[in-house]
């Protein structure tokens, strides 16, 4: 597609070099945990320095920063030596560790008070802004003796095993997600009284990646815990390169998660009144990938981040000692630019983004599904997700704890919810949803068959058997979950389990399944694969499966066609093309369905810590377990059954006061998996749309920000009339009509025609000092080391002479540079200096 990206932009005139602390506003950070550095001297408005210690604050604060101290809430061996209750622990045993020697601690009252003393100390010692970050309890721990105290104080019962059943792993991490809500409000507090004029704000990643990583997080409570001021949302190619279903394909999508989950921390603050703050690494923690595979995987984040006009607030970078001196000079003069992009972003206002109505829930329940018993995954939160991603739909994340609120309800047409991956835990939700469907609103629900459902919650002892009847029943059907009312819950053994710490595979070999006694012909039998040792993230691996009855063998291979239709629930996907095998860590696990019966051996080659097991699965049971129908049966006035589906309570449409709702019974992970199904949930949700909301959706993501253009094809190419930049090349060469590739991500800046001459890009922080007819004076200001870069609009003006020339002693020494003319623009680099160097320009009269 071709677009005219209008002219009558303002232009960038100049990036502003005065002090942080005379600037209207914050709108660029990056974290350290050193002292000032000539290397690392970005020209950001804050600096975040991971100590409290008054020299490293002073050291930044003499430079013009504005610092802000920052601190997490790991410990070292010293720490878990003396006090071991106090790390996060696992069933086994495992403490669990975030890196050698970095243990991730139960926040008991010493610790605290610890990190109470900690900020207060970086408060008296000079630090203008407080920020606690990722204060995270996993999913998988819950064993540390710490936490058992705590459970008995806050229950006024015996600690139960989280895996017991489902009720204990719904008690054990609303417990979690309280001690780090009670954590940070510690903190906060403290500094509120010590200094009411310190900003408080709290780091932490998107609901999306928590969920999906098995992090139990309070994020409705910290949205609304008036303490805390501001948010950093974590996201970076670590996370947003988690791998996720589309199409039955479990692989990295990282612009696409990383749109999620920076609109899910959008809608979750949106209206809040604390500002909002994103995040994006251009070299992510793992140490191990390629130069190419960081810098494209940053533009993904990046250019993810700039769709939400609503944010005008970046952290830069953390960590500048691993980036700088071990990345190239044209990436790091790259990133220069791209960070100038950011810092004039933030100046201009933020403002709403218009056009979508349309939005897909998700519930800080879902931390509650994480683990087991029955953990689940987020495979049915991107099955109504992702299929609008990629069709170039912006659809938005909504936190379903917002529901009660009408008026943020009300600017949604659509919402799609399925209580297979999360569940509303206060009746409240489905009442609020009920009414803004009758106000005109169109619910789309999907699935309904999972295991917690079981769970002694309000549903149960309102005599539903699921939050999902409940809400069918406040649409006004009295519907009744059909075949299931007497259905017991499917129940696993575990049959095999690898106990031994085994990582290479050495134990690959094929092993008969012990399969449950009596089975009849016609009767089914599940078998299903996970992790034995969790913490360590080396589950099992499944390389063959081989089905024997009445003296014949059925060999299947792991990512074929065959083995797909015996899947009924997986996370991971074969770890090679062509059947590698299919492997489950941590949390996660994958379901077989055998059909069974007497005679019928199953056999599995399968290798390091797998646990395995089987349940025995009549017909009213499979929809407890499979992903396949829920169906519905009705007392009263039908609803009228979705054309192409049968009318059996499985797919219809159902009218409620001016609103409707649609409800499909197939899993919401099945979307995920069946193209087929993704388009009909496509089509569905968007024929309430406005024919103005449908012409903003052209298969690509693209938003234009004052002169600077964020681009993301999904499906076709994007041509750009115009010239334009692009910032993450270092040359800043412009390109007439620049072409887009599809799954490219770029962030470009017009060229303009002035008749004044402008900074169009800077790889430094820039600052014209004077322009007359005759010449034109920058000061340009960045990390020692990294090339400086200036691409000039000479608004028709012949050069005559570049001059560059140090601001620090000796001064007036004269810097070697480089230049080049294009059409109408300079371009200059010079090897730079926090101390600066200026530019000067004469014209040719």
């Amino acid at each position: 597609m071709t677009y005219q990206i209008l002219a009558g932009v303002l232009a960038l005139a100049a990036i502003l070099a005065v002090p942080a602390a005379a600037r209207p506003e914050a709108g660029t950070s990056f974290q350290t945990a050193e002292g000032w550095h000539p290397g690392h001297d970005i020209r950001s408005d804050v600096t975040i320095v991971a100590s409290n210690l008054k020299e490293r604050i002073a050291s930044w604060a003499e430079r013009g920063y504005t610092v802000w101290v920052m601190g997490g809430f790991r410990t070292g061996p010293d720490y878990i030596s003396q006090y071991p209750e106090d790390g996060q622990t696992t069933r086994d045993g495992t403490i669990l560790t975030c890196g050698p020697g970095s243990y991730y601690t139960v926040p008991t009252e010493r610790r605290i008070q610890a990190s109470v003393d900690y900020y207060l100390t970086a408060v008296r010692n000079g630090a203008r802004a407080v920020m606690p970050e990722e204060p995270e309890y996993f999913a998988v721990a819950g064993y540390s003796q710490s936490f058992k105290d705590e459970w008995q104080r806050f229950y006024g019962e015996p600690w139960q095993d989280p895996a017991s059943s489902h009720d204990a792993r719904i008690k054990s991490e609303r417990l979690k997600m309280r001690m780090q809500y009670h954590l940070i409000e510690r903190i906060l507090q403290a500094v509120q009284q010590e200094d009411p004029s310190v900003l408080r704000v709290v780091a932490h990643h998107s609901p999306v990646n928590y969920h999906s990583w098995g992090i139990s997080f309070p994020f409705d409570d910290f949205a609304r815990m008036p303490e805390m001021q501001e948010v950093v949302g974590q996201v970076w190619t670590g996370t947003a390169r988690s791998a996720c279903m589309y199409r039955g394909e479990m692989k990295e999508r990282t612009f696409e998660n990383g749109y999620l989950e920076y609109s899910s921390l959008v809608e979750l603050y949106r209206g809040r009144g604390k500002r909002l703050w994103f995040l994006a690494d251009p070299l992510e923690d793992n140490p191990d990938r390629t130069m190419e595979d960081y810098r494209s995987n940053y533009e993904h984040t990046l250019v993810a981040s700039l769709m939400f006009p609503e944010v005008n607030a970046f952290e830069l970078l953390p960590w500048p000692n691993r980036i700088y001196g071990r990345i190239p000079e044209d990436y790091a003069t790259a990133l220069g630019c791209a960070f100038n992009a950011l810092r004039e972003i933030s100046r201009m206002p933020a403002r709403r983004r218009p056009g979508t109505g349309l939005g897909v829930l998700i519930g800080d329940s879902a931390a509650y599904q994480r683990a087991e018993p029955d953990a689940n995954n987020l495979n049915g939160f991107y099955g109504l997700s992702l299929p609008f991603v990629y069709r170039g739909i912006p659809v938005r994340v909504a936190p379903v704890e917002r529901a009660p609120d009408a008026e943020y309800l009300q600017s949604f047409h659509t919402l799609l919810a399925s209580f297979d991956y999360f569940k509303p835990m206060d009746p409240a939700y489905n009442r609020a949803l009920a009414a803004w469907v009758r106000q005109g609103g169109h619910l789309i629900l999907v699935g309904g068959s999972n295991a917690f459902n079981q769970a002694n919650q309000w549903w149960k002892r309102d005599g539903f058997q699921s939050p999902d009847e409940h809400l069918l029943r406040e649409l006004g059907l009295q519907a009744t979950r059909a075949g299931q009312a007497g259905a017991r819950p499917v129940e696993f053994r575990t049959v095999l389990a690898e106990e031994r710490e085994i990582r290479d595979l050495s134990n690959l070999e094929e092993r008969e399944i012990p399969l449950p006694e009596g089975l009849k012909e016609g009767d089914s039998v599940a078998v299903r694969i996970g992790d034995s040792r969790q913490a360590d993230g080396w589950g099992g691996m499944v390389t063959r499966i081989r089905i024997q009855k009445g003296g014949e063998s059925e060999i299947i291979r792991p990512g074929t066609a065959r083995e797909a239709a015996l899947l009924v629930g997986e996370q991971w996907t074969v770890t090679t093309p062509g059947g590698g095998g299919r492997f489950a860590d941590g949390p996660a696990t994958f379901t077989y369905l055998f059909p069974a019966g007497p005679g019928t051996r199953v056999f599995l080659t399968i290798g390091n810590q797998f646990r395995v097991d089987v349940a025995a699965v009549g017909p009213e049971e499979r929809q407890l377990l499979d992903t396949g129908l829920t169906r519905y049966s009705f007392t009263g006035m039908r609803p009228e059954p979705l054309p192409g589906h049968p009318d059996d309570g499985s797919a219809f449409r159902w009218k409620c006061g001016d609103g409707t709702l649609t409800f499909f019974g197939a899993s919401a992970e099945s979307f995920a998996r069946d193209p087929g199904g993704a388009q009909e949930l496509v089509d569905t949700a968007t024929a309430r749309a406005s024919a103005a909301e449908r012409t903003s959706w052209r298969r690509e993501f693209l938003i234009r920000r004052g002169p600077y253009v964020a681009v993301h094809p999904m499906t076709e190419e994007v041509r750009l009339r115009g010239r334009y930049i692009n910032l993450l090349d270092h040359t800043l060469r412009p390109v007439q009509d620049p072409v887009v590739q599809p799954g490219q991500s770029r962030l470009l800046r017009l060229v303009e025609d002035s008749l004044d001459p402008q900074i169009l890009s800077a790889s430094y922080e820039a600052t014209i000092v004077s322009s007359t007819e005759d010449a034109m004076e920058i000061r340009c200001a960045g990390p020692l080391g990294t090339p400086a870069a200036m691409r000039i609009h000479t608004a028709g003006r012949q050069v005559e002479s570049v001059a560059c020339v140090a601001c620090a002693a000796p001064s007036g020494q004269s810097v070697d540079h480089r230049t080049s003319t294009e059409d109408d623009t300079l371009y200059v680099t010079f090897p730079g200096s926090p101390d600066g160097v200026t530019v000067t320009i004469r014209w040719r009269k």
